[in-house]
């Protein structure tokens, strides 16, 4: 679940930490727009493994298709790119 909170939530330090900690997601607004976002560090380490992940799968399929691509210009392989 997430919340929403002014900007000026953001001086009790403890109280707003606390707040991350507890809730997936912390929306920030200021003059009634949204400012920031924050998550717990446990969220964005998860956050930047996925990306990790991802970003490595996305680049072996594009070595695999680069291969695939020099086997059949090379002939090694008959099917078309």
């Amino acid at each position: 679940m997430s919340a929403c909170v002014p900007v000026r939530d953001m001086k009790d330090t403890a109280a707003f930490t606390a707040l991350v900690e507890s809730e997936r997601d912390v929306t920030v607004t200021k003059n009634g727009y949204e400012a920031m976002h924050c998550i717990s560090s446990d969220q964005y380490r998860l956050m930047q493994e996925e990306t990790a992940v991802s970003y490595d799968v996305g680049r072996r399929r594009n070595i695999a298709r680069r291969l695939q691509r020099l086997r059949i210009l090379r002939g090694f392989d008959t099917r078309q790119i």
